[in-house]
């Protein structure tokens, strides 16, 4: 008897309704396996805390005078990259979206600035201006993913001219 009562819940054994919202378009996490998902999320947090390593390399090199050869070449642009296009799919495939959240956004933003800025602006003996604004980039970024601050970005409400007609005329 008890857990009749309880499989009935609050509603007294009556159905409640179904909605009738319109069901999402699918996204790349609806095509994607739990598993595959994980090992996506491994990979971009991996090669995350990897370009934030390689940025700290990187600053300590130019702040002893160590010559940094070509560390942009062979570490930077591909740990970089790799944690880029990782963070992308993930975007598109979970609920954060690319554009849904601030966080988000500003990450994209700031991990496409961090991936560019200091291999263009990189001159000969020249490496400590983009190699702080590397480290201050990249950890603002981890900064992000980890407290998730601002909410969800607002769409703009269409106005009554814009939205379609319904009468048909």
């Amino acid at each position: 008897m008890l857990w009749a009562s309880y499989a009935r819940g609050r509603t007294g054994g009556v159905a409640r309704r179904a909605t009738t919202s319109p069901a999402p378009a699918p996204t790349l996490g609806d095509v994607l396996k739990r598993r595959t998902w994980k090992l996506l999320l491994t990979v971009h947090i991996a090669s995350s805390a990897g370009w934030l390593g390689v940025a700290y390399v990187y600053l300590v090199f130019a702040l002893t005078g160590t010559p940094v050869g070509r560390l942009d070449v062979v570490a930077w642009i591909p740990v970089g990259s790799v944690a880029l296009v990782s963070g992308l799919l993930l975007g598109l495939g979970t609920r954060w979206g690319l554009v849904r959240y601030w966080w988000v956004l500003a990450k994209l933003v700031l991990n496409c600035a961090a991936l560019v800025v200091p291999v263009l602006t990189r001159r000969a003996g020249e490496v400590l201006d983009p190699a702080i604004a590397s480290v201050v980039v990249l950890t603002t970024a981890t900064v992000l993913s980890t407290y998730k601050p601002f909410g969800r970005v607002r769409r703009r409400a269409r106005s009554a001219a814009a939205a379609p007609s319904r009468s048909g005329g």
